[in-house]
């Protein structure tokens, strides 16, 4: 009864939605560190598929994007920063500052890749050198307008905070990347998030959360490291105070996994193929949402080209020890980079097409026992 009560009282607030434009997992490495030299071109050849050559280019076009639909929030969960590169997150403040005076409320979070990441470089020429990082208070001061100083609550132990995206909507932000608990929400942070959500609940508000690590799993081979530590104590929390929405990203991949009334949205990075960011509807009033994936319409060929040349740098070893005939390698290639490609994307998989190919058996007279044929049978088979 004191549910249904609450809902009543939210449902006499606002009609319309609220509209939101969600990025994750920018990965932004600043021209004034890159010369597209020979080291730099190395490090991608090696890479996990970003197309990082063409992120000045591509926050161009998202920020154009917001300028033009000017949504009432914009949301980046996290990874703004390559490796963590101090000048990178300069320039990731200057983009962010073109969105706030657009749309009037940028929110961020940090990810793994953001604060004291030890890999931060320059490329120039055939060198790599190191390369000023970012500590959490220079984090926090660069990103202070973009959430920080728009926060009616912040928590003590880490980057956390909560602020009102409209009168009947908040929003909370939970941070893992703190250098005391990497990767886990704090029992001091699950604290101050149980009361701001009280605080909701008597203000009979809704919420919802961003994170940088998923709280549900988004592929049941492909979770360890990218769900929190303690996920399972986040997602009671949350569904205990009736959350139905976290967004999230760090795992690269565009997909919703729902678990009772939470679903928790993992939106591609905005720097791989097909170069996405995440439109969101939110109806507080009857807890609901509309979540389209939308590509910038830029770099296509290019990004799809470092998706297929990683994959086929990734599969290969599988594919020569198991002894697979040359002749049989490169139809095999395009057909697990075909079907990964459109898994990460969040797009439709004609699964009966895939299974009856003549391709697919061969993976399973020849790979049966890999990683790789596991993987594709779990996106095909399930």
């Amino acid at each position: 009864m004191a549910e249904e009560n609450r809902k009543s009282r939210i449902q006499n607030k606002q009609t319309e939605p609220v509209r939101i434009i969600v990025a994750s997992d920018i990965h932004y490495l600043s021209e004034r560190l890159n010369d597209g030299g020979e080291a730099f071109q190395k490090m991608m050849a090696e890479g996990d598929g970003k197309y990082t050559e063409g992120c000045q280019m591509i926050m161009e076009a998202f920020v154009q994007n917001v300028c033009e639909e000017k949504p009432d929030a914009v949301l980046i969960c996290g990874d703004l920063t390559f490796n963590g590169e101090l000048l990178s997150l300069q320039d990731m403040a200057s983009f962010c500052r073109r969105m706030k005076e657009a749309c009037g409320k940028v929110f961020v979070i940090c990810g793994n890749h953001d604060i004291a990441y030890g890999m931060a470089a320059a490329y120039r020429k055939n060198q790599v050198s190191a390369a000023a990082n970012i500590s959490a208070a220079e984090f926090m001061s660069l990103m202070a307008p973009y959430g920080y100083d728009d926060a009616f609550s912040r928590d003590a132990f880490s980057g956390s905070y909560a602020a009102v995206l409209r009168d009947d909507l908040w929003l909370l932000v939970l941070d893992a990347n703190t250098t005391e608990q990497p990767g886990t929400i704090r029992p001091e942070t699950l604290a101050w998030a149980a009361a701001v959500l009280k605080q909701a609940e008597e203000a009979a508000v809704r919420v919802i959360s961003m994170s940088h690590q998923n709280v549900l799993k988004q592929n049941e081979m492909m979770y360890q490291g990218f769900v929190m530590n303690n996920h399972e104590e986040v997602e009671a929390l949350l569904k205990k105070y009736h959350v139905f929405l976290n967004l999230s990203g760090h795992c690269h991949l565009q997909h919703v996994s729902v678990s009772g009334e939470l679903s928790d949205i993992c939106t591609e990075s905005l720097t791989i193929w097909p170069i996405a960011c995440g439109y969101l509807l939110v109806d507080p009033a009857r807890a609901t949402f509309t979540y389209e994936s939308r590509s910038l319409n830029i770099l296509q060929k290019e990004s799809r080209r470092r998706f297929d040349e990683t994959m086929r740098r990734m599969i290969m070893p599988a594919l020569t020890g198991n002894g697979v005939p040359e002749e049989k390698q490169p139809a095999m290639i395009r057909f697990a980079s075909e079907v990964s490609a459109r898994f990460f994307a969040g797009r439709n998989i004609n699964k009966e097409f895939y299974r009856s190919s003549p391709i697919w058996r061969d993976w399973h007279d020849w790979c049966g026992g890999t990683f790789w044929y596991f993987y594709l049978k779990l996106i095909l088979e399930s």
